[in-house]
């Protein structure tokens, strides 16, 4: 299946990242796997996330299975770090991770945030783009590939012990 076209995109991914216009491979097994930490390096989105595949203990990779190349791996790492910048005064500390997860082909993203009341607004408000980036890259990626990423502050929550 062709990728999206520039107008169905977000300005943040002009132009589209190959990996949406690749095809998954048929060969692959996309088997099940349990839920993958990426341990953020610091304390806002802008400082990143370890930009080497998720440590697993399934062998291989549970990536190779599904076709998601590191190469495609860094990249959305990169365009999550470029939407968590936004400018100095939208910089908000939070300590979130991105985790892989098999979900077969079944669509929907969570970005589970623990915060206090008062401050919940401004930060759904500053998360818009990073979600917005997690949704194109699941839609057009991730879930071709039977994976899904989400944003959570607790990487042990219930939604990754799905």
């Amino acid at each position: 299946a062709p990728g999206p076209s520039r107008k169905e995109l977000s300005p943040m991914l002009n132009p589209p990242p190959p990996s949406f216009q690749r095809a998954p491979a048929p060969g692959c097994s996309y088997a099940p796997f349990e839920p993958l930490h990426v341990p953020a390096i610091g304390h806002t989105l802008e400082d990143g996330f370890v930009s080497s595949l998720p440590r697993s203990r399934t062998q291989p990779h549970p990536f190779a299975a599904h076709d998601v190349a590191e190469a495609d791996w860094t990249r959305f790492l990169g365009d999550l770090k470029r939407a968590g910048a936004g400018s100095l005064k939208d910089r908000i500390v939070m300590n979130v991770a991105p985790v892989a997860m098999n979900f077969g082909r079944l669509p929907g993203l969570l970005a589970s945030m623990v915060c206090e009341d008062s401050a919940r607004d401004l930060m759904l408000k500053k998360q818009g783009p990073v979600l917005e980036l997690i949704h194109y890259w699941n839609e057009y990626f991730f879930y071709r590939h039977s994976m899904e990423v989400v944003l959570t502050k607790d990487p042990y929550d219930d939604y990754s012990r799905r």
